[in-house]
């Protein structure tokens, strides 16, 4: 995944919360269901995001991926 692709799951994150709401009870699923391609090691990251705070603690965690 490229960092564009990020920062459109990040933008997406913050503007609707029916997808906010989605990542937060199954992430994996919904970037699948989304049509968005990640990695093993992308999953992986995915996998060690706390999704539970803030967008601004969304943003400081996939600093992962600069």
């Amino acid at each position: 995944m490229s960092q564009a692709q990020i920062e459109t799951i990040i933008e997406r994150w913050m503007s609707d919360a029916a997808f906010r709401e989605r990542m937060r009870a199954a992430p994996k699923a919904t970037v699948a269901e989304e049509g968005y391609e990640l990695s093993d090691e992308e999953l992986q990251a995915l996998d060690r995001l706390d999704l539970s705070g803030s967008d601004e603690d969304l943003v400081r965690q996939a600093n992962f991926a600069g």
